[in-house]
């Protein structure tokens, strides 16, 4: 069971900086750069302003999840551990939104359940992917 905390823990550290970093530069980076729709739609008093309305922070995102992922990869011993990451960065972003009254509040809450896991799905992906190649390469050379 240690390893599972670890690595969850890990993965609880990396979704809250990530979700930290975005709040933070929400203002004077992401606000500014709006879904094409969305704007209006917020500026009519129609849509809630949270850091999902801005491609500009899901590309970040996406970017910070992709690098983490990478060095998560070359850090575990187990291919289960970047599954354990992956559900503390899920679980620690889902926490988070959760408790923001904004995003708790709007109609799509619900759907968070699943739009996050997939949102996080990239570090799942190049954790996994770096841990295989290592193995891989671990592997050929410990033959010769």
């Amino acid at each position: 069971m240690k390893p599972f905390r670890k690595w969850f823990g890990l993965g609880v550290a990396i979704g809250a900086a990530v979700t930290a970093f975005v709040a933070v530069a929400w203002p004077w980076l992401y606000a500014k750069h709006p879904w094409p729709g969305s704007g209006r739609a917020a500026a009519a008093g129609l849509l809630p302003r949270i850091y999902t309305s801005s491609p500009v922070a899901f590309v970040h995102v996406i970017v910070l999840y992709v690098i983490a992922g990478l060095i998560v990869g070359f850090l575990v011993s187990d291919a289960r551990e970047p599954v354990y990451s992956w559900l503390g960065v899920s679980a620690s972003v889902l926490l988070l939104d959760m408790l923001w009254p904004v995003v708790r509040q709007s109609n799509l809450a619900p759907l968070a359940v699943i739009v996050i896991p997939i949102e996080a799905s990239p570090f799942l992906l190049f954790a996994v992917a770096t841990y295989a190649l290592r193995w891989t390469i671990r592997r050929r050379h410990s033959r010769d």
